[in-house]
């Protein structure tokens, strides 16, 4: 639970930093097996400056968009829009 709670925090702080040495962080966090570091990586994408968005985070957040757990899906999408990945519409909501 300390790893995780550690991961998610080091993934949204560096977001905000951005130097090079933490998108290679935020890139790890985006594929990590814990939904909620790949959640953290998406909202860390979401502050990061444009200058500082590469091809390869603008794949994961394209992978991410299909993540399992829809909160880490919809985190990638706003991390996606932001980066300008097209996104496709969103599923239409399932009502019983």
């Amino acid at each position: 639970q300390v790893r995780i709670a550690i991961s998610i925090h080091v993934a949204e702080s560096l977001g905000r930093l951005a130097p090079p040495p933490a998108l290679v962080q935020i890139k790890a966090a985006a594929m990590d097996f814990n939904p909620q570091v790949r959640f953290a990586a998406c909202k860390a994408v979401a502050q990061l400056p444009l200058a500082s968005v590469d091809e390869e985070l603008r794949a994961l957040m394209t992978a991410r968009l299909d993540d399992g757990p829809q909160y880490v899906a919809e985190a990638a999408r706003i991390a996606a829009e932001h980066i300008g990945v097209p996104v496709p519409p969103a599923p239409p909501t399932k009502v019983d």
